[in-house]
């Protein structure tokens, strides 16, 4: 609701103001630009994206539209409109590949992809298309200055994908159906073992293999939570079960 709520106010600003702007001939692509500029950043967003597309649709040929296509993006996105700022990044690349713009917006997508990640325990598919689109920036420009930036934002999403995974495992587990359990325990540690859920899935697996009798198997994975995890709560309790183990035997 809020977001069509949204679109609906940018639609009769963008509708009456560039209505208005046709008719003042006196102003330049330059002065629209400085506009846009002054009112994203003065968080009137709405405004910013009335001047950059009148840039856009009224001054195809100025050396500013580039420019203007980038704000007008930038705009959406601080507004918090993110699909339709993935379009206007989108087209932004593909209109204007060689504009210095190009590589953040690149980026942007990414993270307007992430900013609509749900939590771990809903559906994950922009979880995942964040994951892909940081990938891609990567791959197109390795020798970005926001390479950092690009792979701290895929380890959040690697992270909540393997949260998501590991409640999976937690959940089966609780309902005692541990081959589900395990898998997903197991998925976790395989596919993303440079996470904090992987040691947690690992103390998982451990439960599971005390509960079955397999106390060499469980033994193994409770020494692994205390040499890998850097969570002292886990490690202690991994450590209580290592105890309790071997004073059974």
């Amino acid at each position: 609701m809020r977001y069509s709520y949204l679109a609906s106010l940018v639609l009769i600003f963008i509708i009456t103001g560039c209505s208005s702007q046709k008719l003042n001939t006196q102003l330049t692509a330059s002065d629209y630009y400085q506009r846009g500029e002054k009112f994203l950043n003065k968080g009137d967003y709405l405004k910013a994206i009335e001047n950059f597309r009148t840039i856009t649709t009224n001054f195809p040929g100025s050396d500013l539209v580039d420019d203007a296509q980038y704000g007008l993006a930038e705009a959406y996105f601080r507004f918090g409109e993110y699909i339709n700022a993935i379009s206007e990044y989108e087209k932004l690349i593909r209109e204007y590949p060689l504009s210095e713009f190009a590589e953040k917006a690149q980026f942007r997508i990414g993270e307007c992809y992430l900013r609509q990640s749900l939590p771990a325990q809903l559906d994950q598919e922009n979880t995942y298309r964040a994951r892909e689109k940081f990938n891609r920036f990567i791959q197109e420009y390795p020798s970005s200055e926001l390479i950092p930036q690009a792979r701290q934002r895929i380890l959040e999403c690697r992270t909540k994908l393997a949260k998501k995974d590991y409640l999976n495992g937690k959940l089966y587990a609780r309902l005692k159906a541990f081959d589900a359990a395990l898998y997903y325990y197991q998925m976790v540690i395989d596919q993303f073992g440079d996470t904090k859920w992987a040691v947690a899935a690992e103390f998982g697996i451990g439960e599971i293999m005390l509960k079955q009798g397999k106390k060499d198997r469980a033994l193994s994975s409770f020494q692994k939570v205390v040499t890998r995890s850097s969570d002292e709560k886990l490690k202690q309790r991994a450590a209580q079960k290592i105890k309790k183990i071997k004073e059974g035997r």
